[in-house]
């Protein structure tokens, strides 16, 4: 009876870690914030004009975060003008992961009005998507929407 007890004790405690080690890496994902840092033009010409953009993801939780990837739908003035994505990277808990990108918008595929938007910069810049890390010694994924918007 003793060992029963022992054995049903032993494999409430695994389980116990189990559960509360997968519940803080989903979190960790589910918390992040994507934050754009500034967005400029790095080149315009006659067929399409160039943005880059500066975005920082700030993991606040007190675990690590592995393997997160992500893709996303960038819009200006509520158009999507292009897509990006990052693959793999990992943010050490409370800190955050500075990257940049850049976005390739030609005129054909937008109207007249959101280029002369660019070009004053009177824009907003916003960040639709999905990230996916892993969790649990990197055995399991968790997706987690995203949004953020720069004005």
């Amino acid at each position: 009876m003793k060992k029963l007890l022992a054995l049903i004790t032993s494999i409430a405690i695994l389980v116990s870690f189990i559960v509360y080690d997968i519940n803080a890496d989903v979190n960790a994902i589910k918390n992040i914030k994507l934050k754009i840092n500034g967005a400029w033009i790095g080149k315009i010409t006659f067929e399409y004009i160039v943005i880059n953009v500066s975005t920082e993801f700030i993991n606040n939780e007190s675990r690590n975060i592995k393997g997160l990837n992500g893709n996303f739908v960038i819009y200006i003035l509520n158009n999507s003008v292009g897509n990006a994505k990052f693959e793999k990277i990992n943010i050490e808990k409370h800190s955050f992961y500075e990257t940049n990108f850049s976005i390739k918008i030609y005129y054909k595929d937008i109207a007249i009005g959101i280029i002369n938007a660019i070009e004053e910069g009177n824009y907003n810049l916003c960040i639709k998507g999905r990230v996916t890390g892993k969790i649990f010694f990197g055995i399991f994924r968790y997706s987690q929407n995203i949004y953020t918007i720069w004005k």
